[in-house]
């Protein structure tokens, strides 16, 4: 429903009613309507005025995009540069893909990786062949990240390449990365007696880190399993990727 979307964006905006309504030269009258859901399907001409007001898409004011262009606008450059590499790469790869039956996807190569987090700074990009191990996988595999170094061993080696499902939360018992406090973190998903989230360290007894109440972390994917075969790394520059 618009109202849902239109109340989101004017609380991220900081806009009032009134503020609304004088940048789209609506009627505050019409700008309440919406407000408190008394039109639930407006016409074209009321809902374009709106999305140059609040500089965001038709698509997501009507609920069919996740990310609005003001958004997108705030994030840091090195996030910008990162999903324009990744969106480029992903086109060259299909522009090039001439077997129906190869499946490439983009791999991270973070610049840090101590214990069992990590962050992107920046990162080198990188791809990989996944379609023998998409034959038996039921899910999907979004991207890798690619590790270097032994901290997480004996989990996970130098050289290792993390195949990460973004489509599935985590089962109990199955490990995944999550985001919080602006780091994403290598965890194993379990449930405590009371049915809550937990997330304890891939690591025996824990060794870097306690278990901890899923709550404010944000899940990234699941780790469907290894890639150990060969990854392409592109040039350090890729289309403003540092």
């Amino acid at each position: 429903m618009i109202r849902q979307k239109l109340l989101e964006i004017m609380e991220y905006r900081d806009m009032s009613q009134s503020d609304l309504a004088e940048l789209s030269g609506l009627s505050i009258d019409t700008i309440k309507n919406l407000v408190y859901g008394r039109v639930a399907d407006p016409k074209l001409s009321t809902i374009l005025p709106l999305c140059d007001a609040l500089n965001c898409s038709l698509d997501y004011l009507i609920d069919r995009s996740d990310i609005s262009v003001q958004l997108l606008r705030d994030f840091p450059k090195h996030s910008i540069n990162l999903m324009h590499a990744v969106i480029h790469l992903e086109y060259m790869l299909q522009q090039n893909q001439t077997a129906p039956e190869i499946q490439m996807r983009p791999v991270f190569y973070p610049n840090t990786f101590p214990s069992d987090t990590m962050q992107f700074d920046s990162c080198h990009l990188g791809y990989m062949d996944v379609s023998d191990f998409l034959i038996s996988y039921p899910g999907e595999i979004s991207c890798g990240i690619y590790i270097e170094g032994n901290e997480l061993s004996p989990v996970y080696y130098s050289g290792d390449c993390l195949m990460v499902d973004c489509s599935h939360h985590p089962k109990v018992g199955q490990i995944g990365i999550w985001y919080h406090n602006q780091r994403l973190h290598i965890r194993k998903y379990y449930e405590d007696e009371q049915g809550g989230g937990l997330l304890a360290s891939i690591f025996h007894a824990g060794f870097f880190n306690p278990p901890c109440s899923v709550r404010g972390y944000d899940c990234f994917g699941t780790i469907a399993g290894v890639y150990r075969g060969e990854i392409d790394f592109v040039p350090p520059g890729f289309h403003g990727l540092r």
